[in-house]
């Protein structure tokens, strides 16, 4: 089984490049499928503030964090801990100076709930724990020929996969400034060995070596048919 992990930052084009993966694996009857190690956090999402906050035209958007609202997400994070963690994490999690900050916010958002409830209140107790239940994933267990993981941010999701995948889209920035941003802020900072400029100054894709892993690294600032070039080319 070959896992791929696809970086960037939200907006670059990741969960397109991922789509184009699929579809070529596919024709090559190579049983493939796309995962996510934020899925969990998803469906978080969906029980504590409702279906339809994952578009990207609302993620962002801040809605505001009532009474209700605070004891639906005490309830799912808590419930979630409990079913997922052993007894001694769980206590940490229900505990947690970060989550009593949470729920002392006036607003929220899609965004900022993945974020916080994914780094601060889990990650902070057990830095392994998205991958871990990753694998666990019942899509992930009937081994297929490749995983393709749209989201991978850290240290311990990209040192799991056998190669890695980094769209650039020009312009793009971090929509917040999260420890989840660094890893890909990083690999632009880093100096391309043959050019001798910063990964975010190439105009062209290329393949280098990060964390010891294979990355491709693609340009995209074309259109849909260009990405999709480029992709096969891979």
């Amino acid at each position: 089984m070959i896992k791929i992990g696809i970086m960037g930052f939200a907006g670059a084009g990741k969960d397109t490049t991922a789509d184009i993966l699929w579809e070529l694996h596919s024709k090559e009857k190579q049983s493939v499928v796309l995962s996510r190690f934020a899925g969990h956090l998803k469906a978080m999402v969906d029980s504590v503030l409702g279906p339809g906050f994952h578009d990207r035209a609302v993620k962002e958007v801040e809605i505001e964090f009532t009474k209700d609202l605070k004891n639906s997400a005490y309830t799912v994070i808590t419930g979630f801990a409990y079913r997922n963690l052993s007894p001694e994490y769980f206590e940490q999690v229900s505990e947690s100076e970060h989550l009593k900050e949470m729920l002392s916010w006036d607003t929220i958002s899609s965004r900022r709930f993945q974020q916080w409830v994914g780094t601060e209140i889990f990650r902070t107790v057990d830095p392994n724990i998205w991958v871990d239940l990753a694998i666990k994933m019942p899509e992930y267990v009937t081994k297929p020929d490749t995983v393709i993981f749209t989201d991978a941010r850290y240290e311990t999701e990209v040192d799991r996969m056998d190669s890695l995948i980094f769209v650039h889209r020009p312009g793009v920035e971090p929509v917040a400034a999260h420890g989840s941003e660094a890893l890909a802020q990083e690999v632009l900072n880093m100096r391309h060995p043959k050019f001798n400029c910063k990964m975010s100054e190439l105009k062209s894709s290329t393949v280098v070596t990060f964390r010891g892993k294979p990355m491709w690294f693609i340009y995209n600032a074309y259109s849909l048919s260009r990405l999709k070039e480029i992709v096969r080319s891979f």
